[in-house]
């Protein structure tokens, strides 16, 4: 007698383990990422991704004399190259 009221104690205890590692493994599969992240308007997360956009970077009407305009172009144009050739987000 005592030995069937150990095996009817066990046994729901261990069913519980089962159950509860089978419903463990069954939510540890991971879910497929598309290959192509999806597209945003932070200039920072473009910076990251080697896309470079200008109009978020300068939104206001520019005002410029020449000299500023000048100097404002010799930047800006070294830095998209950099961002082209160097920063490739393929790499």
């Amino acid at each position: 007698m005592l030995s069937t009221l150990a095996k009817s104690a066990v046994r729901p205890s261990v069913s519980k383990v089962v159950r509860i590692a089978s419903l463990a493994t069954a939510a540890a599969k991971p879910a497929k990422k598309d290959a192509k992240a999806p597209e945003s308007d932070s200039f920072c997360m473009n910076l990251f991704r080697g896309r470079a956009v200008i109009d978020q970077v300068f939104p206001y009407p520019l005002k410029l004399d020449d000299d500023h305009r000048e100097t404002l172009h010799l930047i800006t144009g070294p830095v998209e190259k950099f961002l082209e050739e160097v920063n490739d987000v393929n790499k």
